[in-house]
């Protein structure tokens, strides 16, 4: 959550584990952005394209009002794919919006002109599955293909402008491993939903309420599902 509650950042300061407790408002004013650590994520704008507004906005909910920690970690390309597979990740690949009531997800909202009329089938999750805490536990939102062609770029974009750099878990304990690699998205710009533009403006009464855009004409929070791996269903967490 991004304001209004407490995150808890633990933080090392000449080499003393502190637990800071601020909003994550105050967390940006004060971090320098060398991306080293948690609590001095390079702190980026991102800029919407067009049609990734929708899983944004998914992804701005759940930052702002699901619960999940704004300041993220990239990881090295080659286990990003990981984080979606079922074994260990967020199931993301076993694209449970092709089939909602077999994977036991209620039935999915009409398609939109704005959206090209594509199915709300495949799988946004949240943390990305290019950060360290992507994988199991991610938050699954239904939005459709273009949408999620169209954040492949912008999220590219992202990391390369701000030169994010991903962290390799076997390098672990070694100097220098995870410099660069702390990151969070300070704004975001371009045609914004409504979380985003409440992120943005840290405004947590859209939790509330039921918000959604014309453009997609349905809430994104109110289909957030996790994998539970123990008894490998899918469990409602949204609205």
């Amino acid at each position: 959550m991004k304001t209004s509650t407490v995150l808890f950042a633990f933080c090392s300061l000449a080499g003393i584990e502190k637990a800071i407790a601020a909003p994550v408002g105050e967390l940006l004013t004060r971090a320098t952005g060398t991306g080293n650590d948690d609590c001095d994520p390079i702190q980026g704008t991102l800029n919407i394209r067009g049609e990734d507004a929708l899983t944004y906005d998914a992804d701005c909910w759940a930052m702002l009002c699901g619960g999940k920690d704004p300041v993220m970690q990239k990881i090295a390309s080659s286990y990003a794919d990981k984080h979606r597979q079922v074994a260990a990740g967020s199931a993301a690949s076993k694209q449970p919006f092709k089939n909602p009531s077999s994977n036991g997800i209620k039935a999915l909202p009409p398609t939109t002109a704005w959206g090209l009329n594509q199915d709300w089938d495949s799988a946004e999750e949240f943390p990305f599955a290019s950060t360290v805490r992507g994988g199991q536990g991610a938050l699954l939102f239904p939005v459709n293909k273009k949408s999620q062609d169209e954040q492949k770029i912008s999220l590219s974009a992202f990391y390369s402008s701000n030169r994010i750099k991903g962290y390799d878990p076997a390098k672990k304990g070694q100097a220098g491993a995870e410099d660069g690699t702390w990151f969070t998205i300070k704004k975001f710009t371009g045609p914004v939903g409504p979380y985003c533009k409440a992120y943005n403006d840290d405004d947590i009464s859209v939790c509330h309420k039921k918000t959604a855009d014309s453009r997609w004409d349905y809430d994104p929070a109110e289909y957030a599902y996790t994998y539970d791996h123990a008894s490998k269903t899918f469990k409602h967490q949204g609205k």
